[in-house]
This record gives C-alpha cells, structure tokens and sequence, in this order.
C-alpha cells in the first residue's frame, strides 16, 4: 500500500487518497505483490538507519472482541530531518493486510491523530469484507521451535553440545519472550540469554565431556563464564559496550593462558515458528 506522507512545511497530513483508497486496496489482499510483502515481514522497513521503537497489539475497532493489527514503530530520517513510520498488519477472511503510514516527526500531535484516523478507517474497511468460511482439517499442533544442527566438518562432541545448546537455548529463550522474533524466524539471543544459556548447561552438567565441556568448566570455574560469553559468544546485536562487572582485561591474560587457540563454533541455529505475542493497547488509546 501506498505511504500517506507529508514534509511540507504547512505540516499538512493528507487522509484522503489512503482513506479512499483503502477498500479498493483490501479487494486486492491476495495479490503475489502482498504476498511477497507478507514474507519480507514487519521488521524490514526498508528505511536507511532505521531504528524500532516499539511494538503492540493495536484496536482497530471498539468492544470486548476488537479487529487487531500488530504495530510496529520506526523512526528514522529522509533528507536530515526527523521522522516517523507505522508499519500495521493483520489479517481476515484468509488475505493478508499490510500497511504503512509515515510523517515528519515534528509535527508532533498531529502524527497521533492522523495515525487513529487510519487505523479507524482500516477497520472499517475490513468490516466491510465478507466473510469466508475456510474448512481447515485437523492437524497437529506445530512444534514451537525448530532446530537446525551444523553438521558439515562437526567433530561427535560439538553435534552432541550442538543439541544440547539449541535444547536449552529454546527452554530459556521461552522465559524471555522480548528476546523472541517478531514475526517468527531465526532466534538471536540476548546477551543475557546466551549466559543463562551456558549456565544452565554447566548447572545440569549437560555439557561434561569432551574438550569443549572441560575448558568451558575451567572458564566457569576461574569465575570469567560472563566474560567468555561476551568476548567469545558475541552477537552484533549486544553492541560495544559490554555490562558493569565484568573484567575483561584480566579475561584476557587468563584466556591467553588457558584458552589459547581454544574456539567454540556455532552450534547451529534455533528457528521460531511462531510470532511473538505482543501486548494489547488500551481501549480508547489515541
């Protein structure tokens, strides 16, 4: 769907090509276009340094059993100056519905208004969608998370931790929702979750054979487990500055001593099949 956007510098936010284009675009939900939007998902924007800023569950009608649509929040910047990007998607009668709605950031109040405005006229439009009934047979319930082990070149032990890892990366992973995929995929743990991770690996001793189990019980045991985690497990996305406590300098002396050529290979990756549940915004939100 075409963005609605404005940066002028009257401020104005013009509805009126969305609002009257919106019923014609939702007769057009299961073009192979909006499928391939569908699979691209919320997260790519497609914006130069854009940043998310927020998620949820958004009302797009009144009552106790509203439409809903998730909602994802970007700000980024076109030409220097500020701005702000609503990117919502839902579904109904079997078609999928994705659409995004930007504005220069200054404008302020005017931004929250305008965004209601949208997501009042989008659920009248899906209101207007007749139903249709889709005769679905039983199946199993899909499994929550999948794992995919490498193989190729793996040694005996590092397919056995391999398993190990994904195993208890899923269990802890499932105790920190935030740190799940929006809308599903690949699941890049938190620093936090990485830590929690090979804790309970050690804990429950399911890593206890091996080079790999031996050296990973000495860093544990000389008290540098949070160190090893953030040096040698780092992911891009826990950025530069590494958390209060750890002492990474003397890491470093006792790696070079102890751990010397020593390097712990991604085991494989663990897949989300399902999005993340977001909360619900209040009823009468603006």
């Amino acid at each position: 769907m075409k963005e609605v956007s404005r940066f002028g510098s009257d401020g104005e936010l013009r509805l009126s090509a969305l609002i009257a284009d919106l019923w014609w675009r939702v007769q057009l939900m299961n073009s192979d276009i909006l499928e391939e939007e569908a699979k691209a998902g919320v997260m790519q924007a497609k914006y130069p340094g854009t940043v998310l800023k927020a998620e949820q569950m958004v009302r797009l009608s009144q009552g106790d059993n509203p439409l809903l649509a998730r909602e994802a929040v970007f700000e980024f910047k076109i030409d220097g100056r500020p701005a702000q990007s609503y990117v919502w998607i839902t579904g109904t009668s079997s078609r999928f519905m994705k659409m995004r709605f930007s504005a220069d950031a200054t404008l302020g109040k005017q931004i929250a208004e305008t965004r209601r405005a949208i997501l009042d006229a989008f659920g009248q439009s899906i209101a207007r969608v007749p139903p249709v009934p889709v005769a679905t047979p039983a199946a199993e319930p899909a499994k929550k998370h999948r794992m995919v082990v490498y193989g190729l070149d793996a040694s005996p032990e590092e397919m056995s931790l391999g398993i190990v890892y994904l195993g208890t990366l899923g269990a802890v992973a499932d105790k920190f929702p935030e740190s799940m995929p929006p809308c599903g995929g690949p699941v890049i743990p938190t620093y936090q979750v990485e830590l929690a991770t090979y804790q309970s690996m050690l804990a429950m001793k399911l890593a206890s054979e091996g080079e790999i189990a031996a050296k990973l019980q000495a860093t544990e045991k000389a008290g540098f487990l949070e160190e090893f985690v953030w040096v040698d497990r780092h992911q891009e996305s826990w950025g530069k500055k590494a958390p209060d406590g750890l002492d990474l300098s003397a890491y470093k002396k006792w790696r070079k001593k102890n751990l010397k050529n020593f390097k712990v290979n991604d085991f494989g990756r663990l897949e989300n099949n399902s999005p993340r549940p977001l909360a619900i915004e209040a009823p009468n939100a603006s």
